[in-house]
């Protein structure tokens, strides 16, 4: 991605049904955002590879190469260590605690998430949501930390 703005997202698990309504409307947007600002997105996963594969593109019905971002895993967790996303108990709890007043289309989203896919534990730890915008030259531009489960950019 040398030479183009990315947008970096960190999300929890690709179990997780926050992350996974927050790729749906990622996903919904990508067209228009990156034609208007000539970025590249990529979200990267605490999931390993098949976990990305079950629960962001099979049920999306779609495959890596027909997504329109890159997909990353990082089991180890390096990357979020080296972007120094943070974890926080409270802020897991803060982001369910918000669901219920969030909007009808979210809460159909999890809802019918939970009821398809069940809770993985993967999707019950404390990792937050963080996204940076790095510019042409690999510098970060602007970063948002979240800080409940429910927050990305």
């Amino acid at each position: 991605h040398k030479g183009r703005k990315v947008m970096l997202s960190f999300y929890r698990s690709a179990a997780c049904p926050f992350c996974n309504y927050a790729i749906y409307q990622l996903k919904g947007r990508y067209k228009k955002l990156a034609w208007a600002s000539n970025l590249d997105v990529i979200a990267v996963f605490q999931s390993t590879t098949e976990k990305i594969d079950n629960f962001i593109l099979n049920s999306r019905d779609t495959t890596e190469a027909e997504f329109p971002f890159v997909l990353l895993s990082d089991p180890e967790l390096i990357t979020y260590s080296e972007y120094e996303v943070s974890e926080k108990f409270l802020g897991n709890i803060a982001g369910m605690l918000r669901t219920p007043r969030g909007s009808p289309e979210c809460k159909k989203y999890i809802r019918t998430f939970v009821r398809t896919h069940g809770i993985d534990k993967e999707a019950l730890g404390n990792i937050l949501p963080s996204d940076f915008l790095i510019d042409e030259n690999g510098i970060i531009a602007d970063c948002f930390r979240a800080k409940g489960i429910d927050e990305h950019i």
